[in-house]
């Protein structure tokens, strides 16, 4: 690939990064520090207007790809992780290698050839932050749920099913047939899902508003079992259908190339 300045490899772990540089001129140089805030603001003013910096992707890849384009301006590939097998079938796996093999990677390879991740827009990570809290709301309320109904089947009310537990009409109805600290501890369940639910509720009004003012999901949406979730999910994460060139390509993205960025938040069940 030909970059005008230096080509600049990030490994980026949880609270620190390490990134080679590789000028024009094949000069290796190394750094490092801190993904915290004066440690970003520091590797920014490492890097020029004219480098471009590869990094993999990982949750904190998309907030620090977002700093270094604002404050200075270099051009910063994403790369799919699930696909460099330059890293992933090497025998020495430490950040200092990677980084430099993503240095390396940026000098020997055309873009084309690249795993490359899009960013996503201001507007496409909202809905992620949106949907993942959501996703992740949901969760909770499986799991306090399933502990509540283990509570009644050990105190020997076996008639009630999981399903029972869902209905706020029916908890309220059913926690008095408990005793002791079975109840004390059902009671403070109830209360921790009263407050999840109003939550959950507050979000899926969220997700419905974000439906309505795009007609991109609402499409979507015209297709039968699609409903506002999974259609607000693909838009989100999807985004651009025009950067493929099939439906094949899409296809593999949400199967394959998508599965580091699921991490951070992806695809979740209707409500």
């Amino acid at each position: 690939m030909e970059v005008a300045g230096n080509a600049v490899g990030i490994d980026l772990g949880k609270r620190t990064y390490e990134m080679c540089i590789i000028s024009r001129n094949g000069k290796i140089a190394r750094t490092g520090g801190k993904t915290d805030f004066s440690g970003i603001e520091g590797l920014c003013r490492k890097l020029k207007k004219d480098d471009v910096v590869a990094v993999e992707a990982c949750s904190p890849a998309f907030r620090i790809e977002r700093s270094i384009r604002s404050k200075v301006g270099c051009r910063v590939i994403i790369l799919n992780p699930g696909r460099l097998a330059i890293i992933f079938m090497s025998t020495r796996k430490t950040d200092r290698e990677d980084s430099l093999k993503l240095a390396k990677f940026l000098r020997n390879h055309e873009e084309d050839e690249m795993p490359v991740v899009t960013p996503p827009t201001d507007e496409e990570w909202a809905r992620r932050k949106l949907l993942s809290e959501y996703r992740s709301l949901k969760s909770l309320r499986t799991k306090e749920i399933n502990r509540l109904h283990a509570i009644f089947e050990h105190a020997g009310f076996t008639q009630f099913r999981r399903k029972d537990m869902c209905v706020p009409k029916n908890r309220e109805e059913i926690l008095p047939l408990l005793k002791g600290y079975e109840k004390d501890e059902a009671g403070r369940l109830a209360e921790r899902l009263d407050l999840i639910e109003k939550q959950t509720g507050e979000l899926y009004k969220k997700i419905n508003e974000e439906v309505e003012k795009d007609g991109k999901v609402q499409k979507i949406m015209t297709v039968p079992g699609i409903g506002p979730i999974t259609a607000l999910s693909y838009v989100a994460y999807v985004g651009d259908v025009g950067r493929f060139e099939n439906a094949h390509q899409i296809s593999n993205f949400i199967c394959h190339d998508s599965e580091e960025i699921r991490r951070a938040s992806l695809y979740t069940s209707e409500k």
